[in-house]
């Protein structure tokens, strides 16, 4: 008889890198978002993320799997702790089964823990990742716009 995997979610830890950054590739290389990572490309990204100074990120497993992650990092503000919310992904194989909702929430609730008071992230306008977040309780905020140069 084969022993049922277990199911959960935990603080990342350095060793979970390697998985994080395949699974990162995977995810974002196919539809809808067809971007072109390499182990390189999403290595430096991901390294870049989890170095950040007060860097806080979740892996949720299926067994030893990690099937998806998220990382941001808290910021001190005026009025209470922020948190930016940099990277989420789930394994395609297991979207819209509840794993992203769950996967919010534990963050949700670790943040409550560490006196956070409020999430903020960048996705594309009108794209499932905005339906997701939406869901979640995530608003667009009409008094903040997006500016960028080419250089």
């Amino acid at each position: 008889m084969q022993e049922a995997k277990k199911m959960m979610r935990r603080e990342f830890i350095q060793t979970d890198l390697d998985q994080c950054i395949s699974l990162f590739i995977s995810v974002f290389n196919e539809a809808p978002w067809r971007d072109k990572w390499t182990d390189d490309t999403a290595r430096r990204m991901l390294s870049d993320i989890i170095n950040t100074p007060n860097f806080l990120g979740y892996v949720y497993l299926d067994g030893e799997e990690i099937i998806g992650f998220i990382f941001g990092h808290m910021e001190y503000w005026h009025d209470g702790n922020k948190f930016y919310l940099k990277e989420m992904c789930v394994k395609t194989n297991y979207q819209n089964k509840g794993i992203g909702g769950e996967l919010i929430n534990y963050l949700h609730d670790e943040l409550k823990k560490k006196d956070i008071s409020c999430i903020y992230l960048l996705t594309a306008k009108d794209s499932l990742a905005e339906s997701f977040y939406k869901k979640n309780d995530y608003f667009r905020e009409e008094n903040m716009i997006l500016m960028l140069k080419s250089i």
